[in-house]
């Protein structure tokens, strides 16, 4: 698996996305805490939901073209 993550843009883009999106429970619990709100109402903040978002974007299609430049 991990020799297809690093000579395939695609699946290392999707793993990017889908291991960023891993820490978000973790993030919602963190922004919970400090604020004193519920875990529920952390994670459905529109704040943190677009910082995800568009970190996970970023973070796929930077994976993506390094490893498309790894391979050429």
């Amino acid at each position: 698996m991990m020799d297809k993550i690093r000579t395939n843009p695609i699946i290392a883009a999707i793993f990017s996305f889908i291991f960023t999106w891993a820490g978000f429970p973790a993030a919602a619990f963190i922004a919970g805490s400090l604020r004193g709100i519920s875990f529920a109402e952390a994670a459905g903040r529109p704040y943190t939901l677009a910082i995800f978002a568009a970190g996970s974007v970023i973070a796929a299609v930077t994976m993506y073209h390094r490893t498309r430049e790894s391979m050429i």
